[in-house]
């Protein structure tokens, strides 16, 4: 996530946008891999996924 994160801010700093936007995209993407980290935990945890929710897998619900 991290490679992926400092090669879009080399984009962004050459296509001359303001720092404005290019935090904003910091921001973004610091949510986004945070989002991945939750599902991550939940996929690694599947016992503390809320009642209403089910894990899927290898085409299987998982209980």
């Amino acid at each position: 996530m991290e490679e992926i994160k400092n090669l879009l801010l080399k984009l962004l700093e050459r296509s001359e946008l303001t720092h404005a936007k290019l935090d904003a995209v910091e921001v973004k993407l610091d949510r986004l891999d945070f989002q991945i980290e939750q599902l991550i935990r939940k996929i690694d945890s599947p016992t503390q996924l809320n009642s209403g929710q089910k894990l899927l897998y290898g085409g299987k619900r998982l209980h």
